[in-house]
């Protein structure tokens, strides 16, 4: 997390910067003027020498006047700016040397050597030589004791203007936007705007902050407005969305009973026929009711009105379903393997129903002479597939056992469900028994 600073501190930090940037700007462009004046003025003493002085020194050393020559070297040693001279004769013999004033720690100095000449007539007589060591300019060699000087006078000088702005922009700025700051936070960790927050909104005197204070009432004020208007729109929801599953309940619940009635109904009427075939006729009815009662009966009971879980499904049908005892005797056993999948009523009714025909055809016709046997459902889903397999151990079907089915009602409602589901039943050879599977599309 990137470590936050408040605004006067790094206001505070600016202003000394800037102050202390320009003083020092200011004693640097300062130094190095007078650094030039200086220069320009030893050039111009310079020149002032060659013109003036040295023809007067010349002819006093073409007439042997040492005395005088003294004196006027004398005189050029004690310039400002000058640390030696030096004057010699033709042969190198040193006339005058003065004292060296060199001063430690100080940059080069610079020395000027001329030569002194006399001309007689057409003749030019080469006298000797006077050399002269200049000291660099004082602001050059003084420059970074009177650059700190300088600087720390003119920091000084600022420091008491400095001060007064930053505590005047504290109080004035930094003040009223941390209190701001605090008085936003309280704000944040409640539901509505405190009690003292109007208080402190009419005796805030910064044009900005009060402005500022003014769009946070008016936005928390829209925003409790929202919320209200949110709250009652949820309850009103939620009061239609009971009431519209209290009713869904009730029909799910009168649709199951009415079938469970009807499922009696035909019980009744098969009871009170002697023809086989007839009994027959409405044992399958009465297993078709109750295949669709129970979905109903799923809806009601786990109260989700969307989708049910096509393994309670199936385990509650193979568990309820009534299966004719073989001619043999003995029982058919039924083995269910169900994996979890949540399908809507327009895929989980046929299934059922298609589930239904193929045990109650499986207990008819596969284990005719045989002591009983067992039929396994299992049902598949992989990413909007689902496979649905219904198998049983008994003497299988015979080559053309679709020619044979052909007219009846249990192929016949098979091959409409699945026509209604956009797949088709599909006969798995094996050497004993007989597999159906269905592979069915959903989303």
């Amino acid at each position: 997390m990137t470590p936050t600073v408040s605004i006067f501190r790094r206001l505070s930090i600016l202003v000394a910067g800037t102050l202390f940037l320009t003083a020092a700007l200011v004693v640097g462009i300062t130094v190095f003027n007078q650094y030039q004046l200086e220069q320009r003025m030893q050039e111009r003493e310079i020149e002032r020498i060659e013109r003036n002085v040295l023809p007067v020194v010349s002819y006093l050393v073409w007439v042997l006047n040492t005395e005088q020559t003294v004196q006027i070297a004398d005189s050029l040693s004690q310039m400002a700016g000058v640390s030696e001279v030096v004057i010699e004769d033709e042969e190198g013999q040193v006339i005058y040397a003065s004292a060296t004033a060199a001063v430690e720690g100080t940059p080069e100095p610079r020395t000027v050597r001329w030569e002194l000449k006399h001309t007689r007539g057409d003749e030019e007589f080469l006298l000797g030589h006077m050399s002269m060591t200049f000291l660099p300019p004082r602001q050059l060699i003084f420059a970074g004791t009177q650059l700190l000087l300088t600087l720390l006078l003119q920091l000084v000088v600022l420091f008491i203007p400095t001060v007064l702005f930053v505590a005047a922009f504290r109080r004035i700025v930094s003040r009223p936007l941390k209190k701001l700051a605090r008085d936003m936070s309280t704000v944040e960790l409640a539901h509505e705007l405190p009690q003292w927050w109007a208080a402190t909104e009419q005796k805030d005197q910064g044009l900005e902050t009060r402005s500022i204070r003014q769009t946070i009432t008016k936005a928390s004020l829209h925003i409790q407005q929202e919320i209200q208007e949110r709250v009652r729109t949820e309850a009103m929801l939620k009061a239609s969305l009971d009431e519209k599953i209290v009713l869904l309940q009730e029909v799910h619940h009168r649709v199951k009973n009415n079938l469970q009635l009807m499922a009696s109904l035909i019980a009744l009427q098969r009871q009170a026929v002697s023809d086989p075939a007839a009994r027959s006729v409405l044992e399958a009815s009465e297993s078709r009711v109750v295949t669709m009662s129970l979905v109903h009966e799923l809806l009601y009971r786990e109260q989700n009105y969307t989708a049910i879980d096509l393994a309670h499904y199936l385990h509650d049908l193979t568990h309820l379903t009534v299966l004719p005892k073989p001619a043999g005797g003995g029982s058919i056993e039924i083995e269910a393997q169900l994996q979890t999948c949540l399908l809507g009523l327009d895929i989980a009714i046929p299934i059922g129903l298609i589930t239904n025909e193929l045990l109650s055809n499986a207990a008819k016709h596969a284990f005719v002479g045989a002591a009983g046997g067992t039929i396994s459902v299992t049902t598949r889903s992989t990413a909007g597939t689902l496979v649905l397999t219904v198998e049983d151990d008994g003497c299988g079907l015979p080559a053309d056992w679709k020619a044979r089915a052909q007219g009846s009602l249990g192929l016949l409602i098979i091959e409409a469900l699945c026509d209604q589901l956009g797949t088709q039943l599909e006969q798995v050879p094996q050497e004993r028994g007989t597999c159906f599977t269905i592979t069915i599309p959903f989303h």
